[in-house]
């Protein structure tokens, strides 16, 4: 069974809903300028109608969201702060410099591998500050060196 529905002439449709887009861009996205609870929002929406940018400009400040393709920065230098940040890569995550690379935690420091894990180094200290150093495997623990020496 087939059911068709016609508007009537003044009827209310989707499209009485939304807004008129303050402007239109010749890719075809379209840039909405709008009140919202949380405070004003502009937004760009893509032809396929999903949301590629909005920034909603709250009391405490403003939110930026953002859907694309690729993000590339490229400058002298870049500063983060915030109180967490959090980085997901689905299929790799590389870090690279020709420089110095510091790390300065806090708190406690842990890190997962599920696979096998390699450090790999000219040089390698182990040091703890205070307390001990463990070392646990399932299986056997290899020391493998020119000379091993211990309590030197």
């Amino acid at each position: 069974m087939l059911v068709t529905i016609t508007a009537l002439p003044g009827a209310l449709t989707l499209e009485s809903f939304l807004p008129e887009p303050a402007l239109r861009l010749e890719s075809g996205r379209a840039l909405y300028v709008t009140k919202d609870p949380l405070g004003e929002l502009v937004r760009v929406v893509g032809i396929d109608g999903r949301l590629e940018l909005s920034v909603v400009l709250t009391s405490a400040g403003p939110v930026l969201r953002m859907r694309a393709l690729s993000l590339q920065l490229e400058a002298e230098e870049i500063g983060l702060h915030a109180k967490k940040i959090e980085l997901e890569a689905g299929e790799a995550l590389s870090l690279r410099t020709d420089g110095q690379l510091d790390e300065t935690v806090r708190g406690r420091r842990c890190s997962t591998v599920l696979g096998s894990s390699v450090a790999q180094a000219r040089d390698h200290r182990i040091v703890a500050a205070s307390g001990e150093v463990q070392v646990r495997a399932a299986g056997d623990v290899r020391v493998n060196g020119e000379n091993v020496l211990l309590n030197c």
